[in-house]
């Protein structure tokens, strides 16, 4: 889609400033002894979802061509986060996956394809996603073929 270097740039500003208020939300509130503030956070990944999905509908998946690499990249982050919405993240899964190669980076498909699969009650591909939060004592959630998982 065509549109004009004004649009173009607002549509990124929109993206960027989404995407940076789920990491602060998530990551920037987490201090030592702070419990992450999860009602905050579920109000803006919904705010986000619904705010990408009208720039999918409108624009298609913003991939590196339309808002550039990182840009791209918080779309992709948004959508991780629209657990509450696994259709929508199965709906950019499949926009993502008809873009030319290297629109999306590799890894953000891998994430986004387990974290749909998970979402869906099956089990992943890539062996991305995790139960738990503590780093050390993290475990993966099922795995398809996890003898195949290093290749």
């Amino acid at each position: 889609m065509e549109i004009n270097e004004t649009e173009r740039e607002n549509l990124i500003n929109k993206i960027s400033q989404m995407g940076k208020a789920d990491w602060e939300a998530t990551i920037g509130s987490q201090r030592p002894k702070d419990p992450v503030p999860w009602k905050k956070v579920v109000e803006v990944r919904k705010s986000n979802t619904a705010h990408l999905k009208e720039i999918v509908e409108k624009y298609g998946w913003p991939g590196k061509k339309l808002v550039g690499q990182e840009v791209a990249h918080w779309a992709w982050y948004i959508t991780q986060h629209s657990d509450h919405d696994v259709e929508f993240q199965e709906h950019c899964l499949q926009a993502i996956e008809q873009l030319p190669e290297g629109q999306v980076e590799l890894p953000d498909i891998a994430y986004l394809t387990d974290r749909v699969r998970v979402n869906k009650g099956q089990p992943q591909v890539y062996g991305t996603q995790f139960y738990g939060t503590d780093p050390a004592k993290l475990t993966p959630q099922p795995i398809e073929n996890p003898e195949q998982l290093d290749q």
